[in-house]
C-alpha cells in the first residue's frame, strides 16, 4: 500500500497501457519524489490487463502507486472517480499520453510553500516566471475577450489545474463531481476559477511531450473518427448538437472550450454568457482552428464553415477588416493567389487544378462579387 504523500497524480487510463510506461518513466525521473500515482484503470481488454500487471510489478519498488480497477465507466466518470479517490493534500490529473518535465513536482511544491492558502495552481506559458497571485475574475474576463488568454494561462499544465484537497472536496460536495461537460480537460479549471477569488500561477511548462496523435479522443473528434464516435455513444451525446452553449454549435475542440465555459457558468450561476464575448476574435479563432484541422486531416468540414458564415452574417460582421484579412491570408496560403486583384470565374478552369477548383470559386450574389475559398465567402466590397 502506497504511503500518503503531499500530491496525488491522478492517472486515468483505458486500454492504453502501451502508452503509459513512457508516462511512468517521466514520474521516475522527478527530482522530488513526494507524490503518489493514483492509477484509475478502466481497461476492458485482456491484453491490456496483462500489460498492466507487468508494469505495476516492474515499478512497484521505484514508484509509489495506488492502483484502482474500475471498468464499465465512460471516460469522464473514470476521471471523476480519480478525483473522488484522491486524499493527498493536492491533486492533479495527468492523462496517460503525457510526459512530465522532471522538475514538475519540485516547482509545484515550492509554490505550495510560498502560497499555502491557495486552492488553485496553474502552470502558464506566459507571464511571470515566479509563483504569483492572479485574480480569477480577470482571467475569465480576458477569456471572453480572446480564448488564447485562457489557453496561455494553463497550457503549461495541459489545460488542467492543481487543486487543494479541501477545495476539491468542497467542489464535489457542492456540484456532485469535478468534470461535468464534453471537453473534460478545461472543466475543472473553469469550475475552480468560478469558485475562487484568486489563483496562483507560474510561467513554466511542465508538459515535456504529448502523444496527441495516438488514440486521442480530442484529435479523433476533429475529423469525426471512430474513437470519438464511441466517446459520444458512451456519454449519450449527439454530434450534431454537441456544443449548445457555444455561440455556434460546431464540434471543434477550440469551440468546445467556449461551450464548457458557458455551461460551467450556468452550473455555477456565474455572470458569464456568450453575449459577452469578443465576436471578432471568436470568429477568427474558430476559423483558423477549422482550417488547421482541415489541412492536417484532409477532411471536409464545409457544413461547419457554413454555420460560421451564417453567424458572421447574423452579426453583420461580413465586412469587418480583421475577419476579411484573416480569410484572405489563409486563401492566399492555399491558392497562392492575391485576392486584391479581381478574379474572373472562367480563370478557375484555366489556372487552377481540379482540386483547387473545389476550394476556390467566384460568383455574384445580389450584385456583389463573392470569392469562395475553403467553403467560406470572402466579400469584395465595392
Amino acid at each position: 500500500m502506497a504511503e500518503k504523500k503531499f500530491l496525488d497524480f491522478i492517472v486515468p487510463t483505458k486500454n492504453r497501457w502501451h502508452l503509459l510506461e513512457t508516462t511512468l518513466l517521466s514520474f521516475l525521473a522527478q527530482t522530488n519524489k513526494n507524490f503518489n500515482l493514483l492509477i484509475v484503470d478502466n481497461s476492458d481488454e485482456q491484453r491490456q490487463e496483462l500489460l498492466a500487471q507487468k508494469l505495476l510489478e516492474k515499478y512497484k519498488n521505484t514508484l509509489s502507486i495506488k492502483y484502482y480497477k474500475t471498468g464499465e465507466l465512460n471516460m469522464l466518470d473514470n476521471w471523476n472517480k480519480g478525483y473522488q479517490l484522491s486524499d493527498a493534500d493536492y491533486c492533479y490529473l495527468v492523462t496517460d499520453k503525457i510526459v512530465l518535465d522532471s522538475r514538475a513536482v519540485e516547482i509545484f511544491e515550492q509554490g505550495t510553500k510560498d502560497y499555502p492558502d491557495t486552492n488553485l495552481f496553474l502552470f502558464s506559458i506566459s507571464g511571470e516566471t515566479n509563483w504569483h497571485k492572479e485574480e480569477s475574475k480577470k482571467l475569465i474576463s480576458l477569456t471572453l475577450e480572446d480564448m488564447s488568454h485562457f489557453f496561455n494561462a494553463c497550457w503549461g499544465s495541459e489545460l488542467k489545474a492543481f487543486l487543494k484537497r479541501d477545495f476539491k472536496n468542497k467542489l464535489i460536495k457542492q456540484y456532485g463531481k469535478i468534470i461535468h461537460f464534453v471537453g473534460g480537460d478545461v472543466d475543472e479549471v473553469y469550475l475552480a476559477l468560478m469558485n475562487s477569488v484568486t489563483y496562483t500561477a507560474i510561467n513554466y511548462n511542465i508538459i515535456q511531450q504529448r502523444n496527441n496523435m495516438v488514440g486521442s479522443v480530442g484529435r479523433s473528434g476533429e475529423y469525426g473518427g471512430n474513437i470519438y464516435k464511441r466517446y459520444l455513444q458512451d456519454h449519450h451525446l449527439d454530434y450534431d448538437n454537441l456544443y449548445p452553449y457555444a455561440p455556434v454549435n460546431i464540434a471543434n475542440n477550440w469551440n468546445g472550450m467556449y461551450n464548457d465555459l458557458f455551461a460551467t457558468a450556468k452550473l455555477c450561476n456565474y455572470p458569464c454568457d456568450k453575449n459577452q464575448i469578443n465576436k471578432v476574435n471568436y470568429i477568427i479563432g474558430l476559423y483558423i482552428s477549422l482550417i488547421q484541422f482541415q489541412r492536417l486531416y484532409q477532411v471536409s468540414n464545409s457544413n461547419d464553415f457554413l454555420k460560421l458564415h451564417n453567424y458572421i452574417e447574423e452579426n453583420n460582421l461580413q465586412f469587418h477588416p480583421e475577419i476579411n484579412n484573416c480569410f484572405r491570408y489563409y486563401a492566399n496560403h492555399y491558392t497562392i493567389h492575391d485576392f486584391r486583384i479581381p478574379v474572373k470565374k472562367e480563370h478557375t478552369h484555366n489556372k487552377f487544378s481540379p482540386l483547387l477548383e473545389k476550394i476556390f470559386s467566384v460568383k455574384k450574389e445580389n450584385g456583389k462579387k463573392i470569392i469562395r475559398c475553403l467553403g467560406f465567402k470572402l466579400y469584395i466590397k465595392r
